[in-house]
């Protein structure tokens, strides 16, 4: 498993950066607070409501 911490800035999906899509684009989850992810929802993943650091480790 390889997991990739990918800011994305204000949450919007014109502002990623290529590197940042081609990364979004090959991902099978998304995890990440919700209000930033769901902009990315057109990329019909498995998408993970997270906020808090502990949250995280516990999925991985």
């Amino acid at each position: 498993m390889k997991i990739y911490i990918i800011g994305i800035g204000m949450g919007n999906a014109d502002t990623l950066t290529n590197g940042a899509k081609i990364k979004i684009e090959a991902a099978d989850v998304l995890a990440g607070a919700k209000r930033m992810t769901a902009p990315l929802s057109y990329q019909r993943k498995i998408m993970l409501a997270l906020y808090d650091i502990a949250d995280f480790a516990d999925c991985i």
